[in-house]
């Protein structure tokens, strides 16, 4: 059974592989009152090998907050990226 209300009001932002790698974000996007949905989360911490089989950890955000979401992520993955290249 499809659930329609999620889907009309919450939209994919990213996908992660572990949980480790969306601590932060997930901090970030909550500082600034966007409420965020994890899916398939506890299923990867009980077996992290199924991360590929299942797609990895959804991260959904409201439709309504999206844009600011998308600017924050926009913004931790530069930073991070320029991170790793300065090591």
């Amino acid at each position: 059974m499809i659930n329609n209300d999620y889907n009309d009001k919450f939209k994919l932002l990213a996908v992660f592989s572990y949980p480790h790698e969306y601590f932060v974000l997930k901090s970030l996007l909550e500082a600034e009152d966007i409420k965020v949905i994890l899916k398939d989360d506890l299923t990867i911490y009980v077996n992290p090998l199924l991360s590929q089989a299942i797609g990895g950890i959804k991260m959904y955000v409201p439709i309504d907050k999206y844009q600011r979401a998308k600017e924050i992520y926009d913004n931790y993955s530069n930073e991070t990226i320029e991170n790793e290249e300065n090591e």
